[in-house]
């Protein structure tokens, strides 16, 4: 058990590092493409231009209702969809390198988050059982019993998924 928690650790380790690694590794790819894609800042330029239209849209309309006009939701819709259009022209031209920092920011934290939940799992179940073992008369009771409450949660949280996911 105790090799088992130290592996635990290392494994933990490593995964916390790499997942850092990668991170800066994204952030630096991105960046470097980014430098060399000239195009990024007229696409921002055009982005930028069609939430202002939308936002000019959605004040008229505003405006119209309040000074009693009658609001016309056909001119509206149509003046959304060709916005719509357009920024689908704009996300179609759009690099993969673009959004790689999103992507090794998201790898680093979730890797992180899971493998220190690892390790706390390990190293508490681990340090109960070997505590258990050795204060104990019968040790096989109380030995096993960090791993009965685990299994007991586990299968708490499998039926109240499994309850919350029939009723959605």
């Amino acid at each position: 058990l105790s090799g088992f928690g130290s592996g635990a650790c290392l494994v933990s380790f490593y995964l916390r590092v790499g997942g850092g690694i990668f991170s800066k590794g994204a952030d630096l790819g991105g960046d470097l493409v980014g430098e060399m894609s000239e195009s990024k800042f007229d696409e921002e330029r055009r982005v930028f231009e069609l939430q202002q239209r939308m936002e000019n849209i959605a004040n008229t309309r505003k405006e119209r209702l309040q000074k009693g006009l009658e609001d016309d939701e056909e001119e509206a819709l149509d003046q959304l969809r060709l916005l719509e259009e357009e920024m689908q022209d704009i996300c179609a031209d759009l690099h993969p390198i673009d959004f790689l920092d999103e992507i090794g920011e998201v790898i680093c934290d979730v890797t992180g988050t899971c493998a220190d939940l690892f390790e706390s799992m390990v190293l508490i179940l681990s340090t109960s059982a070997i505590i258990g073992a050795k204060i104990s008369a019968v040790p096989h009771f109380l030995t096993g019993l960090p791993f009965w409450i685990v299994a007991s949660g586990n299968i708490g949280c499998a039926v109240a998924t499994f309850k919350v996911h029939c009723t959605e």
